[in-house]
This record gives C-alpha cells, structure tokens and sequence, in this order.
C-alpha cells in the first residue's frame, strides 16, 4: 500500500509484498522476530560478493553485537519466503508518513530444556510505536545507511517512530524470555533463525530490559 509521492515513479506503489495485522494493535506491542541466519560482520563481508549482494536487501545489522540477520533468499529467483520470514516483508512508510513500528535487538536470558544455567541470546523484535488499525501495513524506517538503496529503488522513506517515543517505550517493552524459551523448547531449525547465543562474558544479564537500535544493511549491488 505504501505509493511512491516523489520522482518519476510517483503515484506508483513499491510493488513489493507487505507485512499487515488481521487484529488491531496497541501502541508498544510485540509484533514480530526478525529471523534468518546469524553471522558475524566479518562472517557477512566474506561471503561471495554476487551471495552477499543478494542477502543485503533484507539484511538487519546489530551494531552493538556486530552481527548480521538475513532471511534466506533464494539463489535463482532473489525472493524470500515471507510466511517463514514475515518480518522481512515489512516495508517503509511512504515519504510524507510517519513509521508506526520500530525495530530493536536485545539480549535475553533463558533456559533451554536440558540447561542447569541459562545462556544469553541476542533477538530482533519489531514493536509498534502506536496503535494499528486492522487491515493496516506495517511500516519502520530502516535508517539513513538505506539511502543508496532507496535511491536505487526510486523511493523516498518517510520518518522513523520518534526517538522520544522509542525511549519511553523502551522501559516498559514486553519482556521476551518466556518467548525464547518456548523457542528452545520447541528446537528445530527456528531456534538458529530467531536466537543468536552469545559466548560466555560476552554480555552481561540485561534479561530483556536493554534495548538497542537495529537498521537494514545498506548494498547496492555491484555494477547497478
């Protein structure tokens, strides 16, 4: 839904799937993980450029833990399964709106089925900033790295949540443990794809409670 108001292509809409709610949602409400593989920085940069290209549309960095998600694409036809990877589908809002969910990373702890100890595990979560109406798109701006991006595409994003209202909801975010360990309990391969475990002392307990910013992975593709 989200029309392109700037350019050539003004008028048009992105052309591209979408992430909508059935339900309405409140202001500060859990909305969805941000899954695929986890790599490192280094990890992603090392990857064959043409494969590292083609991941980077999608792609989420945590700066903060220097690691980078990418929902799966597949290799012959670029598209991503948005049923596995919904919050992959999520797009920006358009250039004269404003986005009503933000993204944040966060380290939890949580107990696996067979643990005696808990470990540390870095997710991606998308919350919304406002309320939703039912039947409506969800929209987040990915940050000013997309701009190369955005320009490629032929698009101008509109504003991100504001950072005063992001701040005040980080204090009383849903915390995810219970989320995680139902995750761990259930195995299989979500739990590579939703969790990220983090190496002894590699961060301390924030169980939930310290939230930091997550952007898209800016690429243009080589030779565009």
């Amino acid at each position: 839904t989200v029309r392109i108001e700037r350019g050539p292509l003004a008028g048009n809409t992105l052309g591209e799937p979408g992430l909508f709610t059935t339900d309405a949602i409140r202001a500060g409400a859990f909305v969805a993980m941000y899954t695929g593989t986890f790599r490192s920085s280094i990890e992603f940069e090392r990857l064959p450029t043409a494969r590292r290209d083609q991941l980077s549309r999608y792609a989420v960095e945590v700066d903060a833990h220097d690691v980078v998600i990418t929902p799966d694409v597949n290799v012959t036809s670029g598209k991503v399964s948005f049923r596995r990877h919904p919050a992959a589908a999520a797009n920006e809002p358009s250039a004269t709106n404003v986005a009503n969910a933000f993204t944040q990373a966060s380290v939890v702890e949580a107990y696996g089925p067979n643990d005696a100890e808990p470990s540390s595990y870095l997710i991606v979560c998308l919350f919304t900033c406002r309320p939703i109406a039912a039947g409506s798109e969800i929209l987040w701006n990915y940050g000013e790295g997309y701009e190369e991006l955005r320009q490629h595409a032929g698009y101008a994003a509109g504003r991100a949540c504001p950072e005063e209202i992001i701040e005040r909801m980080t204090v009383t975010l849903p915390p995810q443990n219970a989320r995680v360990e139902a995750i761990l309990a259930k195995g299989g391969a979500r739990v590579q794809e939703s969790l990220y475990k983090l190496s002894d002392g590699s961060s301390e307990d924030s169980s939930g409670d310290e939230w930091v910013p997550v952007k898209r992975v800016a690429r243009t593709p080589r030779g565009v």
